[in-house]
């Protein structure tokens, strides 16, 4: 017997104001999920919707009787709207995060009560981003079947980045590297003429790499380090935002730089490169949690369709 329905709804924001998008498709990457598509408002008070964390200023306007809730992929994101408006504090009545983070920016902010409806959503990484077996998900069924998968890849290229993210540190540890003769060779994760690359191209360029670096703002559990660090690389980051938290991103703390240092930084980077088969390995705990995140997710979601379908 089905308790719970769930469906997806497209909005378009029309003079301010989210409208139904009737037209709207479920774009091609999330057409293999096969949800369901509504082209209604939800009106029951035992309607429950969830809005992405972006959409916080909508909360009041959008399914009126329905109940409120918010996943928050990311707290920066947000920018600090919905707590700042007084008129939408106690709307959202079910809080879902994303990270510890997110958490513990919901315990500035809530009370004991409101929290009581708070829950725990991580999401995971699609397994057509990895370097695992097709068809393998579990760490440990791959490295059953494939022990040697990340070493299968030649890796010709020494470091790559998000070049849209964190660009002025970057900009410096580039610099930093010329300004020391260092023979290692940056690479934005981007196409020749700085276009943004399919996923499918992103992984392809993750599986040639060593390092990954990020040194932008973390608003959340980033997907890219994650996909990095499956696709055999090693991560290197700051400790902004969620990287500052270590069940956020549990990469050795070595890998982890509080205070901006470039020739720090790049004699961590130079260090990897010369020795990545020895530090991948540093990494082994990391991408085991990472691929634990497919089975966390189903345990997550069950329990809270359980715990919904009791209130």
């Amino acid at each position: 017997k089905e308790i719970i329905s769930c469906e997806m709804i497209y909005v378009s924001i029309v003079d301010g104001r989210p409208r139904i998008a009737m037209s709207a498709d479920v774009p091609v990457p999330y057409q293999k999920y096969c949800c369901r598509v509504s082209r209604n408002v939800p009106c029951e008070a035992t309607d429950l919707v969830i809005f992405p964390e972006i959409y916080t200023s909508y909360l009041d306007c959008f399914a009126p009787r329905a109940q409120k809730g918010i996943w928050w992929l990311s707290v920066d994101n947000n920018k600090g709207q919905y707590f700042a408006s007084a008129h939408n504090k106690g709307v959202a009545t079910r809080h879902f995060y994303q990270s510890i983070y997110a958490l513990e920016y919901l315990k500035k902010h809530l009370d004991d009560e409101q929290l009581r409806h708070c829950y725990q959503l991580f999401e995971y990484i699609s397994k057509g981003r990895t370097i695992l077996p097709e068809g393998l998900y579990s760490f440990k069924e791959a490295a059953k079947q494939a022990a040697s998968q990340y070493i299968c890849y030649d890796r010709t290229i020494d470091v790559v980045y998000n070049p849209v993210k964190g660009k002025h540190f970057t900009d410096e540890i580039i610099e930093q590297a010329k300004r020391t003769k260092s023979k290692v060779v940056f690479h934005p994760i981007a196409g020749q003429r700085e276009e943004r690359l399919s996923a499918d191209q992103v992984t392809s360029l993750l599986k040639q790499s060593k390092v990954y670096i990020d040194f932008g703002p973390h608003p959340g559990m980033d997907r890219i380090p994650r996909e990095a660090a499956l696709a055999g690389c090693i991560v290197i980051t700051n400790k902004n935002g969620a990287a500052n938290y270590d069940k956020d991103v549990p990469i050795p703390p070595q890998y982890k730089f509080e205070k901006f240092d470039s020739y720090c930084i790049v004699e961590c980077i130079e260090k990897c490169v010369n020795d990545y088969e020895s530090k991948r390995e540093e990494f082994n705990d990391y991408r085991k949690w990472i691929a634990n995140q497919y089975e966390e997710m189903t345990d997550y979601v069950k329990s809270i369709i359980l715990e919904l379908s009791k209130n």
